[in-house]
């Protein structure tokens, strides 16, 4: 148990295989999470950073986070996205995974 802006969490500790650490907080009410908490090492260097997720809207039977706010440890500048509409198994055109054609010309190298 832990406390995130006086809201009481559960606090979950994940270890990866590759020894990165993840602390989620779970909010104790609905059991979404409203932070992470990343360790991991790049080249050697431990890096720390954090996530806080929000407006939470239900689709499809999910509440999902339409608001994510990414910052690194000791740093005052962060990363907010912003997600307007989320959607489920929507239908995509199968020529969006079709290879391109090929120019047509008499280029030459």
């Amino acid at each position: 148990m832990d406390q995130i802006e006086g809201t009481d969490v559960y606090k979950l500790k994940v270890t990866l295989k590759s020894g990165d650490t993840r602390y989620y907080y779970m909010d104790t009410d609905s059991y979404v999470p409203i932070k992470y908490e990343t360790k991991r090492i790049i080249r050697g260097t431990p890096q720390e950073s954090e996530t806080t997720l929000g407006d939470y809207k239900q689709v499809g039977g999910w509440f999902l986070p339409f608001s994510l706010e990414t910052r690194q440890k000791g740093s005052s500048g962060s990363q907010k996205i912003t997600f307007d509409k989320i959607e489920f198994n929507v239908p995509i055109d199968s020529t969006r995974y079709s290879r391109p054609k090929p120019p047509t010309g008499g280029g030459s190298l």
